[in-house]
C-alpha cells in the first residue's frame, strides 16, 4: 500500500515559502519588460501631450494589466514546488503562454491605435490629432509626418485643397466621405514653422487665454532664450484636451492640463 505523505506545518510553510519566491522573480521578470514597454510608449509611439489625449494612458493600464498582474498573479495561484519537475515545467510554460497571448494582445491594441502627430486646419482654427492607421489606410507611411516636421510629437500645419485645383479638392472631399477628414489627409501636409505667420494672422492661438492669470504664469515660467514668445492653443484629443505653448519658431514647449489652468 502507498504510503501518503503526512503534510506538516513546516511542509506548507516550505511550500508558500517558495510559491512567493516564484511569484516574486516572475513579477521582477514581468517589471522589467514593463519598464521596456512603458519607454517605448511613453517616448516613441505617443510622445508629448498624446499620451494623456490620445489613449497613452489607457494604453499603459491595459499593459501593465496584462502583464504586471495577470501572469505573477497565476503563478501564485498555480504554482506548486511539490509537484514533479516535469509538471512544474508545463505549469510554467502554460502561464507563460498566456501571459505572452494577454500582452501581445494589449501591445497590439496599443500600437495599431498610436497617433501620428497633430495637425492644425486653418479652415477651423483648431488642432486635431491624426493616427497611423489613417495615414496607412491612404497607402502612406505611418511616419509620414516626419517629412514635414522634425519634432516629436510630429506638428502639421494643413494645406487645405485650392478651390481651382479641381482634382485635389475631389480627392479630399472623397476622402472625407470615407472618414478620413482634412485634419488626417498626408497630402494636405505642409511644415507648420514655415506656415506660422498664417497661423498667427489667423489668431487661432485663444489669444483670450493671455487674460488668464495662471496661463500666464504657465507661459512666462517657459520663457527663455529659446522662447521668446508662446502661443497657448488648446489642442483637443479622443480622450481629454490639453493646452499646448508654441513659441516664436513654431515648435512644441510644453503643455499642461486644462484642469490646470481653470
Amino acid at each position: 500500500m502507498e504510503q501518503v505523505e503526512k503534510i506538516t506545518p513546516a511542509i506548507l510553510f516550505v511550500t508558500a515559502k517558495t510559491r512567493a519566491k516564484a511569484f516574486l522573480i516572475h513579477l521582477l521578470i514581468s517589471t522589467l519588460i514593463l519598464i521596456v514597454l512603458s519607454y517605448w510608449l511613453v517616448f516613441i509611439w505617443y510622445p508629448g501631450p498624446l499620451f494623456f489625449t490620445d489613449g497613452g494612458y489607457q494604453g499603459l493600464w491595459l499593459i501593465l494589466g496584462c502583464d504586471l498582474v495577470l501572469g505573477p498573479l497565476i503563478t501564485l495561484i498555480i504554482f506548486n514546488p511539490n509537484k514533479a519537475t516535469s509538471l512544474i515545467k508545463k505549469d510554467l510554460l502554460a502561464i507563460g503562454f498566456i501571459q505572452l497571448a494577454a500582452l501581445s494582445g494589449g501591445v497590439w491594441a496599443t500600437w495599431e491605435s498610436r497617433p501620428a502627430g497633430i495637425s492644425f486646419v486653418e479652415t477651423n482654427g483648431k488642432f486635431h490629432t491624426f493616427y497611423a492607421h489613417e495615414l496607412i489606410t491612404q497607402r502612406l507611411p505611418a511616419d509620414h509626418a516626419t517629412h514635414f516636421s522634425d519634432q516629436s510629437p510630429a506638428l502639421i500645419f494643413i494645406e487645405p485643397a485650392a478651390e481651382d485645383d479641381v482634382d485635389k479638392l475631389l480627392a479630399s472631399i472623397s476622402k472625407i466621405q470615407s472618414g478620413i477628414f482634412e485634419w488626417s489627409q498626408g497630402d494636405l501636409f505642409s511644415s507648420f514653422p514655415q506656415n506660422l505667420e498664417r497661423f498667427i494672422a489667423a489668431k487661432k492661438f485663444n489669444s483670450d487665454f493671455f487674460e488668464n492669470a495662471k496661463v500666464t504664469k504657465k507661459i512666462q515660467d517657459n520663457i527663455n532664450q529659446d522662447n521668446l514668445v508662446l502661443y497657448p492653443v488648446i489642442h483637443a484629443g479622443h480622450y481629454q484636451s490639453r493646452l499646448l505653448l508654441i513659441n516664436q519658431n513654431g515648435k512644441l514647449v510644453n503643455h499642461f492640463a486644462m484642469d490646470a489652468i481653470q
